[in-house]
């Protein structure tokens, strides 16, 4: 599967603007589905690829519209991993609140300075929307067809 889009669902609370500063999400590939409070570590070596960065980035959606970053390019996720979306900035004006929802375990780690080696984990995250293009092999119509019993 390669990712092409991370949507984010505006929620019924909060502003319907926000901005914030020094903004960088980075995608990778995490060992595991429970978290390590230590940021670095829940990157398999290799995967960790910064797919977006702002000096400013303006968030603007209406209340319950999906606001999307479009990936400059296909972030490939093979079968079976779990994917890793790390997100950080320094400051910012504005609540744009988005929807949560309960996790089983500690799928979210959180820290107040961009800086910081370690987080605190959390059982709650966003609720993303994840656009993909599914990879497919070519094969002829006579080939796919003879592939279910009758």
């Amino acid at each position: 599967m390669e990712i092409t889009g991370i949507s984010w669902q505006h929620s019924h609370e909060g502003d319907t603007a926000a901005w914030y500063a020094d903004t960088e999400m980075y995608l990778g590939l995490c060992p595991d589905t429970v978290l390590s409070p230590f940021f670095d570590l829940n990157f398999l070596d290799g995967t960790k690829t910064l797919v977006m960065s702002a000096d400013t980035l303006t968030l603007t959606a209406g209340y319950l519209e999906w606001f999307t970053f479009q990936l400059p390019a296909p972030f490939a996720v093979p079968e079976g991993s779990n994917l890793l979306i790390e997100i950080s900035r320094s400051g910012g004006d504005g609540f744009f609140f988005t929807w949560r929802w309960y996790t089983r375990g500690m799928r979210t780690l959180s820290a107040t300075d961009p800086a910081a080696q370690t987080g605190y984990p959390e059982g709650v995250s966003s609720m993303l929307m994840i656009e993909y293009e599914q990879g497919t092999s070519e094969a002829t119509w006579g080939a796919i067809k003879a592939g279910f019993p009758d």
